[in-house]
């Protein structure tokens, strides 16, 4: 339909008309990239100052019977790492969204070739998807890991610096040093462990996408009898 409507417009496309018009939609869809980053970012940096003033006037305004239980350094955590780590949520979450409709359009446009074949796929996505779950919540924990290791790393630091007179008069640099490092290395390596946690989810989801797509791609040739051209589409 659509290229109907191109020929009713201008003709028989040219070599010229069509690279131009590619030329014009890869221009196009730059430009949409374009704004979806700025607008995803400044939504996100959006977020990050509205929680961080929230948290800021309810650390102001509480009681001080409260206020003088929490560590100055547990407060300041949460004002920074915390805060910045719900804008990361923000930002994979709006990436989720744009992603998702991208998705559906192309589920759409499966569904029109093959609509027997778009649901056996999106079933073992699904299954794959829950298959996958104990990856998931184990990377959960790890963030939870991450959460105390940032804590005593700002516990270290802000409480050595604020009593940095007396360690000195009382000549304990060493055992603030080794607590520092201490810290330091405990944050190190549950970074490690983070880090290693979504690239194994990602390959072990790859292993299995490859391994359904390839039954998928048998079963609908020699099978279903679909044409591999209208397949691959």
């Amino acid at each position: 339909a659509l290229f109907a409507a191109v020929q009713a417009v201008v003709g028989t496309p040219s070599l010229p008309f069509a690279l131009g018009a590619f030329v014009l939609v890869t221009a196009l869809q730059g430009w949409l990239a374009w704004r979806q980053a700025k607008t995803v970012v400044a939504l996100t940096q959006e977020v990050m100052l509205e929680l961080g003033q929230r948290l800021f006037t309810a650390i102001c305004r509480t009681e001080w019977v409260v206020f003088s239980r929490y560590r100055s350094s547990d407060l300041i955590e949460g004002l920074i790492e915390k805060v910045e780590r719900a804008g990361q949520a923000t930002y994979s979450l709006l990436t989720l969204c744009a992603s998702l409709a991208t998705a559906s359009v192309l589920a759409f446009l499966a569904l029109k070739i093959s609509a027997s074949m778009t649901a056996l796929i999106l079933a073992a996505g699904a299954l794959l998807t829950v298959v996958l779950a104990g990856q998931r919540r184990r990377a959960a924990q790890m963030g939870e890991e991450l959460s105390t290791a940032d804590r005593y790393m700002y516990r270290a630091v802000t409480e050595s610096l604020a009593s940095m007179k007396i360690v000195r008069s009382y000549g304990a640099e060493d055992a603030h040093i080794e607590g520092k490092r201490g810290a330091g290395r405990g944050l190190r390596d549950v970074h490690l462990r983070v880090a290693a946690s979504p690239v194994a989810v990602r390959v072990s989801f790859d292993i299995g996408a490859a391994i359904i797509l390839s039954l998928v791609t048998y079963t609908s040739i020699r099978g279903v009898g679909i044409a591999p051209a209208e397949l691959f589409v």
